[in-house]
């Protein structure tokens, strides 16, 4: 079958292309907040202690594993989360796609929210 700009299947391909690419970027931006936020973390307990990390999961997690362990952990399962959206995205309706993008915008913006405050924290003399 051939499509066309006048067949409703191109017209929904072509929607789920342009919204995979959304995804893509607000997936960066989700990625370089999560790193930017280990970053950040990973100095304030350098400079005050693990009295900074205020959630004992994440500090047991960089006790455990180090740094780059957690890292490493948080890459791999960003990469799962990459791979099970780009499937979703190319099976399912472009509406189930971009809602998913809009959610990770909205944890994306509050990644990076807290990084911006750690970096403040951070930048004060103590």
């Amino acid at each position: 079958m051939i499509r066309t700009a006048n067949h409703p299947a191109a017209d929904v391909s072509q929607r789920r292309q342009t919204r995979w690419h959304s995804f893509q970027v607000v997936f960066a931006l989700a990625y370089a907040g999560i790193v930017l936020d280990i970053v950040t973390t990973a100095i304030g307990i350098a400079k005050v202690g693990f009295s900074y990390e205020r959630n004992p999961m994440t500090a047991a997690l960089i006790h455990d594993l180090t740094w780059v362990g957690v890292l490493i952990f948080l890459s791999a399962f960003a990469a799962l989360c990459y791979v099970s959206v780009r499937i979703v995205c190319f099976r399912m309706s472009p509406k189930v796609t971009a809602v998913l993008t809009a959610l990770l915008g909205v944890g994306a913006l509050a990644r990076w929210t807290m990084a911006a405050g750690a970096v403040l924290f951070i930048m004060q003399t103590h």
